[in-house]
């Protein structure tokens, strides 16, 4: 499904009137909520070829499931946002549709959930390759942008109690973001402090041997006074 039928079928789903009346804890539930379910089941419905509509053979057991799925989507407090995401990612999935309780995860997708590495191994990638001689080797796009927003020489010096914060809640926002369908934006790398700026090894070899010669000058000229 292009992307902008994706987006005109969700403005008419949420612009039709709902035909439902349900209540929820003996409250009635907003029509937001209905629309939203409405606009689930159009997605799903054209984007899976009408599998999706399958288990719903008569207009009673099609409006018996939309129902729950609107009690669901109240009581965990799904937004519309929340809701086109996992619409994408059901769309994408083989099978003739999520049930409720697959799509209530998916409009809270994990890294796992999307192909990506877990927050700890995201994070044990991003410190490796921190290191100015690291080989930067990187499993998705995804972890390099998490690491460069978190900054190198951050993730180089800072302990694991300050850094890994600041790690997952940058890779959670990248995450989500791609999960919405929305291209990741180009992050310049943090410049460090000057005290603290990384040296190539070419760099460090020389004031190495730097270091060496001016403690060799200093040794004979002890020796000379020693004379």
């Amino acid at each position: 499904m292009k992307k902008a039928n994706f987006e005109q079928l969700a403005v008419d789903s949420q612009n039709s009137p709902p035909s439902r009346q349900i209540l929820n804890d003996g409250c009635q539930l907003g029509g937001g909520v209905m629309k939203m379910v409405d606009m689930i089941f159009d997605i799903l419905t054209v984007g899976k070829g009408g599998k999706f509509n399958h288990s719903f053979p008569t207009p009673a057991l099609l409006s018996a499931t939309k129902a729950v799925w609107e009690e669901a989507l109240f009581d965990h407090g799904v937004t519309m946002e929340q809701a086109k995401m996992a619409c994408k990612l059901a769309i994408e999935r083989p099978g003739y549709g999520p049930e409720i309780a697959e799509f209530l995860a998916l409009c809270k997708p994990t890294p796992d959930s999307m192909g990506l590495p877990d927050e700890n191994s995201a994070y044990e990638e991003a410190c490796r390759n921190a290191h100015p001689s690291a080989e930067h080797r990187w499993t998705h796009e995804a972890v390099r942008h998490a690491a460069r927003e978190v900054g190198s020489y951050e993730l180089r010096t800072l302990n694991r109690d300050t850094s890994f914060p600041l790690f997952k809640a940058a890779y959670k926002k990248i995450c989500e973001a791609l999960a919405r369908g929305e291209p990741l934006p180009e992050i310049k790398e943090k410049i460090p402090p000057k005290d603290h700026q990384p040296v190539s090894p070419e760099q460090a070899s020389l004031r190495m041997a730097m270091v060496k010669s001016l403690l060799d000058d200093k040794r004979d000229c002890e020796h000379g006074d020693g004379n």
